[in-house]
């Protein structure tokens, strides 16, 4: 029996852990992070709640968080309309834009549609073979994506 508690000691150490470092990545405000860090190791729930509904529920985050989807959803309209200049305006000055040519775009749209039909390792080796071929380093990949 205390085995089994130590080890559940041990593992909720570790979860924990893992909730601290997710709860403070993407922060703009290194005072926030800190503020955020001191409030969970004094064990103020109250400080904690406040700043993080003030830091992950911001307007300047609403915003940026708009911003990312307007684009996400351009560059989607752009691989289903096969448009290559929509989806090098879609992407703006993403350094993707000058390593594809239009000459690859269809391997991007191959790459969409596996996506879309569910087949996510597809998708990453055809991302994984492009990518190569073009020299660009492959951004980490997301569960799921």
């Amino acid at each position: 029996m205390r085995k089994t508690t130590s080890v559940f000691a041990v593992m909720l150490v570790g979860l924990l852990s893992i909730g601290l470092v997710s709860a403070f990545h993407g922060f703009d405000n290194s005072e926030t992070k800190e503020a955020i860090k001191q409030a969970v190791e004094d064990d103020d729930y109250d400080t904690w709640k406040e700043l993080m509904a003030t830091a992950v529920l911001s307007e300047e985050r609403f915003q940026k968080m708009k911003e990312r989807h307007e684009k996400h959803e351009a560059v989607r309209e752009a691989i289903e309309a096969e448009d290559y200049d929509a989806w090098v305006a879609a992407h703006g000055d993403h350094p993707l834009v000058d390593k594809v040519s239009e000459e690859d775009f269809p391997r991007i749209i191959e790459i969409h549609e596996a996506k879309d039909a569910g087949d996510f390792k597809t998708a990453r080796i055809l991302r994984g073979e492009l990518f190569e071929e073009l020299g660009i380093e492959p951004p980490p990949t997301r569960r799921g994506h």
